[in-house]
């Protein structure tokens, strides 16, 4: 066994055990059932690599042959998904399977039975460019929805940029990377491009399995991520829950004493994960108490007390030994820049302006 195989293998078993986790403990919804089969999907190709000779058993060769036109349209549809509450995919989107099917038919009778003729020739294709030049376009495509995405998740981070989806766009960038070895090797026949191609499909598993440990929330509690707390959106978005208002009323006073009482706004890192850790309370309702009864969402939740915490530390006399990004600093806000917004965003006016409201005419 070659180090590359042991590789292969190791981003094989990986990639199944990560795939059927996600599956069984994430929710149900549809996204999670695309990511799932997205990985198994590439962990599948990483088992059965050139360096097998899968011809002595022509059923298996098919059943993973041409499996690769499935890569490019489960990641789409999982970035399509990705901020929904379906369960199951828009009739619609089933066509994005059908070259997929379509070969897999075709070729049935060349590489099981071994049937050559004129009409079915051009199928081999499933083992050339086809596949290669289906990935691109999906990736590519990927990439444009993934631009539009909010990158701000506030329903469950307090900092802009902390919950950045942009690994979503590494995990599109490493896949096109893998597509355009698999084409050198295709043209130069030198089996290094396709081993390194594999290896970048086994770095994007552990990347995806690195990623689950860092915001288990977006494999396991994924459920309308991006929210801007609206309440038309929240009625809406919360129109079949079994849950009851007087108890959401509950839980949102809840939170709200506890962010205030622990004054967990003061950490700048603070997310979802640990108020609900520290409140008790789920976090699906969490998010909706915010979401539906204070009509906004956590981040909005956080910076509103931050800025208040701000208001009252710069009210102060002994203010004036710090400068105004200290105090901003000493209120759990994280940059300047994100201070200075949120700070006008709340009051209408700038930090320096207020305080010098303050000061008697």
């Amino acid at each position: 066994m070659s180090f590359f195989q042991l590789l292969f293998y190791l981003g094989f078993a990986q990639g199944i055990i990560f795939s059927l986790v996600i599956l069984f403990k994430g929710s149900k919804k549809v996204n999670t059932k695309l990511l799932s089969a997205f990985v198994f999907i590439t962990a599948w190709g990483c088992l059965f690599d050139d360096t097998v000779n899968l011809q002595i058993n022509p059923l298996v060769y098919w059943l993973w042959n041409g499996n690769q036109l499935l890569i490019g349209p489960l990641f789409y549809l999982y970035v399509i998904y990705f901020d929904s509450n379906e369960t199951r995919l828009a009739q619609k989107d089933y066509w994005h399977f059908l070259l997929f099917v379509l070969l897999k038919l075709l070729a049935f009778p060349i590489e099981v039975f071994g049937v050559s003729t004129g009409f079915l020739e051009p199928v081999t294709f499933i083992s050339g460019l086809i596949p290669s030049v289906h990935i691109l376009a999906y990736m590519v495509a990927s990439l444009v929805v993934i631009k539009k995405l909010d990158y701000n998740l506030f329903d469950f981070f307090s900092q802009e940029g902390a919950g950045s989806v942009a690994w979503l766009s590494y995990i599109a960038l490493i896949t096109i990377s893998a597509t355009f070895f698999v084409l050198v090797f295709k043209l130069l026949e030198s089996i290094i491009f396709y081993q390194i191609a594999y290896l970048m499909a086994v770095f994007s598993i552990y990347l995806l399995s690195i990623k689950s440990i860092t915001y288990p929330f977006f494999f396991f509690e994924h459920s309308g991520l991006v929210s801007n707390g609206n309440k038309n959106t929240s009625e809406k978005k919360y129109a079949n829950s079994p849950v009851s208002k007087s108890k959401l009323d509950v839980y949102a006073e809840k939170a709200v004493k506890c962010l205030k009482g622990e004054r967990l706004y003061l950490n700048p890192d603070l997310n979802l994960s640990q108020l609900a850790e520290y409140s008790g309370i789920p976090h699906h309702l969490l998010t909706q108490s915010i979401n539906q009864i204070l009509e906004k969402n956590f981040y909005q939740l956080v910076n509103e007390l931050r800025v208040e915490e701000f208001k009252s530390r710069v009210s102060k006399p002994e203010s004036d030994q710090l400068t105004l990004l200290a105090l901003a600093l000493e209120s759990g806000f994280k940059t300047k820049s994100s201070f200075n917004r949120i700070f006008k965003e709340l009051t209408d006016t700038t930090p320096s302006a207020y305080k010098k409201s303050l000061k008697p005419q």
